[in-house]
C-alpha cells in the first residue's frame, strides 16, 4: 500500500491518496482527523490544515508534497466532470435510459 500526501496553500487544504483502498481502522482515523473521501477524484481531503492532520499524513506518508494542480486546473477538472454528468443525464433521458438514481 502507497500513500501520497500533499498540501496546497492556494486552497489551505490537505490531500490523501492511496494506492488501494483503506482498511477499516485506518479509515476510521482518516475520517476521525475531519478527511473526506472525494470519489471522482480519488482521494481524501480535509477542508483545511491542522496540526493534527498533517501529523497524520507524516506519519502515513513521511513527508507531505506540494500539490501540483493549481485552483484553476481543479476548477477546470470540476467543470469537465458535470459536463460529461450532464450529458449522460441528458442521453438518458432521450432514450429512456436511467444512469443515475
Amino acid at each position: 500500500m502507497t500513500y501520497t500526501a500533499t498540501y496546497s496553500p492556494e486552497d489551505n487544504k490537505l490531500r490523501l491518496y492511496s494506492s488501494t483502498r483503506l482498511d477499516r481502522e485506518l479509515y476510521a482515523r482518516v475520517r476521525g482527523a475531519g478527511f473526506i473521501y472525494a470519489p471522482k477524484q480519488e482521494l481524501f481531503v480535509a477542508p483545511m490544515w491542522t496540526p493534527g492532520r498533517e501529523d497524520l499524513l507524516i506519519e502515513l506518508c513521511g513527508e507531505i508534497d506540494d500539490e501540483d494542480t493549481s485552483l484553476v486546473e481543479q476548477a477546470e477538472e470540476r467543470a469537465r466532470r458535470r459536463a460529461v454528468s450532464s450529458f449522460l443525464i441528458a442521453r438518458s433521458m432521450t432514450r429512456g435510459k436511467t444512469y443515475f438514481a
